[in-house]
């Protein structure tokens, strides 16, 4: 596989036309490629008459180094397992794999690790359903800012979200290279209010928006405020903000996650398809 520069418009191009073909589950991918070019990591690829075939793509999130990758021939898994094989000899821990359950499981087999997957479910929303829902709001949401306030937030949220333990930890994902574009691709705080204060009580983001989807991720609430509905109204209102920009909103969870599965299935989300992430 060769390593690729997406500076170059050619690839660029190429990479996003492999990506459309699976618009649903490339939300992530699309808008790298497209909106964030100087923050997109690694990407190898094969070619076949001018045609991508298979890709890698891997990038330090702050707490692992994140992998996708998609493959079409035997031949393309292979490649794809000895630059993870390269990376690990170069002493990178903690790659984390993501991609639908059946390539993961055959990257996994390729890595000789013959582990059970744990599943994740990918739901799109049917927005009949939704609109059948009725759902008494009692907060607002807000986009969140680039002000220090907004920052210490976030990143005590980040923390607790993580469940970072050590100060390296700490460090890593609370670094303003890695909040500032998150902040940039969408993210928004709960807001109880009371009286002329603002009572930020919950955090979501958008991971990647595409012509015509967006996901919801990293819904959080503050533990104070656990219990009372505030993470169903926080989805509501994500969900109604990219129902406002034209798109359809998507999101996952694990399989073992039966009430976010039972919350998500009762605001109009159906199952797409089954994921997967593993560390390897």
């Amino acid at each position: 596989m060769k390593k690729i520069d997406l500076s170059n418009e050619i690839y660029r191009n190429r990479m996003l036309e492999f990506l459309y073909k699976d618009e649903m589950y490339n939300t992530n991918m699309i808008e790298l490629v497209e909106c964030f070019k100087d923050e997109i990591g690694e990407f190898y690829i094969n070619e076949e008459e001018g045609k991508i075939t298979e890709f890698i793509h891997m990038k330090d999130d702050g707490n692992s180094i994140f992998t996708s990758f998609k493959f079409s021939y035997e031949n393309g898994i292979k490649d794809i397992a000895n630059i993870i094989r390269t990376k690990q000899s170069e002493g990178k821990s903690k790659i984390l794999l993501g991609g639908r359950l059946d390539n993961v499981h055959a990257l996994l087999k390729e890595l000789g690790d013959n582990r059970e997957c744990v599943e994740n479910i990918i739901f799109g929303l049917n927005e009949d359903k939704f609109n059948e829902l009725r759902l008494k709001e009692h907060c607002s949401m807000r986009e969140v800012t680039y002000e220090d306030k907004d920052l210490k937030i976030v990143k005590k949220y980040t923390v607790e979200f993580f469940g970072a333990e050590t100060q390296e930890e700490f460090e890593k994902i609370t670094s303003e290279d890695k909040i500032i574009p998150k902040i940039t691709r969408g993210m928004f705080f709960l807001v109880q209010e009371e009286g002329e204060q603002e009572n930020i009580i919950g955090m979501a983001r958008f991971y990647g928006k595409t012509e015509n989807y967006i996901e919801i991720t990293s819904v959080y609430i503050d533990k104070d405020y656990r219990g009372r509905g505030f993470g169903k109204e926080l989805i509501y209102k994500m969900i109604k903000e990219i129902l406002r920009r034209g798109k359809t909103p998507i999101l996952e969870t694990s399989t073992k996650n039966i009430p976010a599965i039972k919350l998500y299935k009762s605001m109009g989300f159906v199952e797409r398809d089954k994921y997967a992430f593993e560390f390897v």
